[in-house]
């Protein structure tokens, strides 16, 4: 009875059943998009870990990792995620306009522990740090190919690995490298 009446009432509340129409969607062309590329035991996201638990569960019939419950689980965490953080962060403004001591004091400590950069410096990621970090590689000063490579001489994904940079300046053109790479070397490899 309260949706019926609420239907005929005016206001910004008649736009939610587009908005959550439109966020089911997203979240399914998500899914689809996640399932064609997922790489089995190297997970992007929640999606990824999610299919892989129904993978492991096909056999089980009375199994929760069904599709459904991950758009459901998936659009929980984007209302759940998305009104809490906003909701302690207007709290957390609040406080600090209340108390601008307070403010002065947290201004002062992320000044003097993170610092400043200079309006327009530009701003490198230093890649050798990550290449050559002990809890990332075995191996980090040397060459070592077993980096990527599990137990069972698969290829594994490393994500600290990042040749083509990584954030606002990675290499738009890293697929076409890569490729390239490959089949180069596999053809002067295979023509020894």
């Amino acid at each position: 009875m309260a949706e019926t009446l609420m239907q005929h009432m005016p206001g910004p509340h008649r736009r939610i059943p587009v908005m959550l129409g439109r966020m089911r969607r997203f979240i399914a062309r998500r899914m689809r998009d996640n399932a064609a590329t997922l790489q089995p035991g190297a997970p992007r996201d929640f999606i990824d870990c999610f299919l892989q638990h129904m993978e492991k569960e096909k056999s089980n019939p009375s199994s929760e990792f069904t599709l459904e419950n991950l758009e459901l689980t998936t659009l929980n965490l984007f209302f759940a995620g998305t009104e809490t953080v906003s909701s302690t962060l207007r709290y957390g403004f609040l406080m600090l306009m209340k108390y601008p001591h307070v403010q002065e004091k947290v201004h002062e400590e992320i000044d003097q522990v993170i610092g400043r950069l200079p309006q327009d410096t530009d701003v490198y990621p230093l890649l050798s740090s990550v290449l050559h970090d002990p809890s990332v590689f075995k191996h980090p000063n040397a060459f070592d190919p077993m980096n990527f490579v599990d137990e069972s001489g698969r290829f594994k994904r490393n994500d600290a690995f990042v040749p083509f940079s990584s954030g606002k300046r990675l290499c738009l053109g890293e697929g076409l490298a890569r490729m390239e790479l490959f089949l180069f070397l596999c053809t002067i490899l295979q023509n020894l």
